[in-house]
């Protein structure tokens, strides 16, 4: 599989990241030229697939699984983005006044609670994938397999945020608090994360993808995702 991605796209230097992982947990890198990158071809399903067919709970043990596996390499480049930064148009759009009067207290809260998690969790950093969902674990002869890794640095459990926030667009099922609190019970478990945390790190993921897609069709459903989880939290 041959990808390009732009040069100021945040997954720019995702060769640098699949590289790391060594093939370890993520499809194998063959070779790379800045941001363009050949790489190991993972052309079965994805997760999205078994959570539409009934099989909610195994797709998210196999989150927990593949997750696990790249958690265990890390490394500190200067090439990776810092956590805070993910949150920056958040706090942009909020101090431009571009964040309508109804959805401004959700917003807020998010970026308080944001600047919380990111002083509280800064001894904590480390290698994170930074986008896993649904769509970027495909099944492949060598297992399930992540894709796309965007190269974040911040603590492990930000990396089960948005795959609580996920499959993308299925309102119906991501944004439903029991759905919700059962894979959020299943990744504690599983993946030895907080319960607490994780739900409060998914509720500030579900705001600033709406920051990300203020004048996007998709903002209702990341600010769904975001009152959901901040509910779960007893953050809003």
């Amino acid at each position: 599989m041959l990808k390009a991605a732009d040069a100021g796209d945040d997954e720019a230097h995702g060769a640098l990241v699949l590289r790391a992982y060594g093939g370890w947990g993520a499809v194998s890198l063959v070779e790379s030229a800045g941001a363009v990158s050949l790489m190991e071809r993972a052309a079965g399903p994805d997760l999205a697939a078994m959570v539409l067919a009934g099989q909610d709970d195994q797709a998210t043990a196999i989150i927990c699984d593949v997750v696990g596996q790249l958690h265990e390499v890390d490394c500190d480049w200067p090439e990776l983005i810092p956590i805070p930064r993910r949150t920056d148009d958040l706090r942009r759009h909020l101090a431009e006044g571009r964040v309508g009067a109804a959805d401004l207290p959700l917003m807020a809260r998010a970026a308080a609670v944001a600047d919380e998690m990111c002083t509280d969790s800064r001894g904590e950093w480390r290698l994170l994938h930074g986008d896993i969902h649904h769509f970027n674990i495909l099944q492949s002869a060598r297992g399930w397999l992540a894709i796309d890794p965007k190269g974040i640095r911040g603590p492990a459990v930000y990396d089960y945020a948005n795959a609580l926030c996920n499959p993308y667009m299925e309102t119906g099922i991501v944004a439903d608090s029991v759905r919700m609190a059962r894979a959020a019970a299943i990744m504690a478990e599983r993946a030895g994360v907080e319960r607490q945390v994780l739900l409060r790190w998914t509720f500030v993921h579900g705001a600033q993808c709406a920051a990300w897609s203020l004048a996007a069709p998709d903002q209702g459903y990341w600010l769904a995702c975001a009152e959901v989880a901040g509910g779960l939290a007893g953050v809003v």
